[in-house]
């Protein structure tokens, strides 16, 4: 008992800062060998995609953006029916870039040899042929694909099977022409649709806005010849707004007169 209460007279008193650090350096020691023993283990994971996290996108353009970048054009048939209840099929022709209307006609016998000439009549007055043109799977455009389009230089891009919104130029145009034509007009034969057609296609193109073309035509009128709004007798002369009425006043537009 005497030698034991000497021991612990002679022990160092330790001060709280002394035995803090003690147990700060002890529990660090602890720490760094457990990393050590699980390096191996976290050398063997390395490369492996964190749950929860992916890797970055490379910056390339995406599908639509490299179709847009192409003079791309679309064509489809949209059905409608006559006075006595007969089928009709509309050919539309569309620019995907500035929404042109190019060709719109209607037949009661759609065929390969008929769509064949309707499009050599659509590219008659163009200065340039599309590089691509979009279409579904339709029987009748297989001739086309294998014949006519590739004897034009002209790529050819077919949409997956029951797939219309891969179509989605056109079709928005069919429902379009179903909304401002075909709803309000029964055509009597294909004659009476086909004139119908040519004054809708004109309308359409150079006097009904379109929010793909920031609310102007997909034609762009020439204003070579107006009046500048900074000239002086810009607000002198009286000026008279002129109404335009297509398809017998169905719709109309206006425009300064000259």
């Amino acid at each position: 008992m005497v030698t034991a209460a000497a021991d612990c007279l002679a022990a160092p008193v330790l001060s709280l800062a002394d035995a803090l650090h003690a147990i700060l350096a002890r529990n660090l020691h602890s720490l760094a060998a457990g990393q050590v023993a699980q390096g191996p283990r976290n050398e063997d994971r390395r490369g492996q995609r964190p749950k929860g996290k992916r890797p970055p996108r490379e910056e390339e353009p995406g599908w639509l953006t490299t179709l847009y970048n192409q003079h791309v054009m679309a064509i489809d048939f949209k059905n409608t029916l006559d006075l006595a209840g007969n089928t009709m099929a509309v050919f539309n022709l569309i620019d995907h870039g500035r929404r042109v209307l190019h060709w719109s006609r209607a037949t009661y016998n759609p065929s390969a040899e008929w769509v064949a000439q309707q499009l050599r009549n659509a590219f008659m007055d163009l200065d340039e042929l599309p590089e691509a043109i979009v279409m579904d799977r339709d029987s009748i455009f297989l001739p086309i694909v294998k014949q006519t389009l590739p004897a034009m230089g002209i790529k050819t891009i077919r949409i997956g099977y029951k797939c219309p919104w891969q179509n989605a130029v056109v079709e928005r145009f069919h429902r379009t022409l179903s909304d401002e034509l075909l709803r309000d007009v029964q055509p009597v034969n294909d004659r009476h649709l086909n004139r119908l057609l040519v004054e809708f296609r004109k309308y359409y193109n150079t006097a009904r806005p379109h929010m793909a073309c920031g609310t102007e035509p997909p034609v762009l009128p020439d204003v070579t010849n107006n009046p500048a709004a900074n000239d002086p007798d810009f607000f002198k002369t009286p000026r008279k707004l002129v109404r335009q009425k297509w398809l017998g006043g169905l719709h109309s537009s206006y425009r300064w007169a000259a």
